[in-house]
């Protein structure tokens, strides 16, 4: 299973630990990307870099890499409305990547 976590909220299904660990036996990717949610919260709405996404990122991606889950993890631009400064640029991609490398600190 790849687990495209922006593309499963936007089916519904909000990120969260509960989740993955529903998912974890069958996970062998993880797909990345920010997004935030409107201000009634759940629905994924906004685009945005990873760092200012409104799910939970660290706490999922340290689960991740904690358990050894994958060894990959697949970074795309956000889904949503463009909002906030956030255009998809080469500039937010790098900032994302940036953000993946510091957080994880190599550890995946």
């Amino acid at each position: 299973l790849i687990w495209d976590i922006a593309n499963l909220w936007q089916m519904g299904e909000v990120p969260s630990l509960e989740t993955y660990e529903r998912l974890k036996p069958l996970i062998s990717l993880v797909h990345v990307k920010g997004g935030r949610w409107d201000e009634s919260g759940g629905s994924l709405r906004w685009a945005s870099r990873l760092a200012d996404a409104s799910w939970p990122v660290n706490l999922i991606l340290d689960a991740v890499a904690q358990d050894g889950v994958v060894d990959t993890i697949c970074l795309n631009p956000s889904h949503g409305e463009q909002n906030n400064g956030y255009r998809a640029s080469l500039d937010d991609f790098e900032n994302d990547l940036n953000f993946l490398r510091t957080h994880l600190n190599n550890r995946i």
